[in-house]
């Protein structure tokens, strides 16, 4: 216990400098870049493009299947598919990963 210094030190921060290092390299938060994308209205989802629905239309009208055909090929739901050819679904990756890959074939 000899070696320990028990003496108290006190730092004092000067306020002008410390308030300004904040307000000027303090990050936006993702919560706040949400709430300002949501008060200029620019918060949406991506959709899939109208041109892809078509081109989906297209390969089923060819094999002379339905959109319910289709549909359980994929193994998802038969309105994700009428939603995509009318352009109104949102998009996901995995669907549309699994339609690339039945187009190729």
């Amino acid at each position: 216990m000899y070696h320990q210094n028990w003496n108290q030190y006190y730092f004092h921060l000067d306020k002008k400098k410390s308030d300004k290092s904040q307000t000027h390299n303090k990050p936006k938060s993702k919560e706040t870049k949400i709430k300002n994308k949501i008060e200029e209205g620019k918060l949406s989802h991506t959709k899939f493009d109208k041109e892809f629905g078509n081109i989906i239309r297209n390969y089923r009208s060819n094999l002379k299947i339905s959109q319910k055909d289709l549909a359980q090929k994929l193994n998802i739901n038969y309105k994700i598919i009428n939603e995509i050819e009318t352009g109104n679904a949102i998009y996901n990756p995995k669907i549309m990963r699994q339609l690339k890959q039945l187009l190729k074939k």
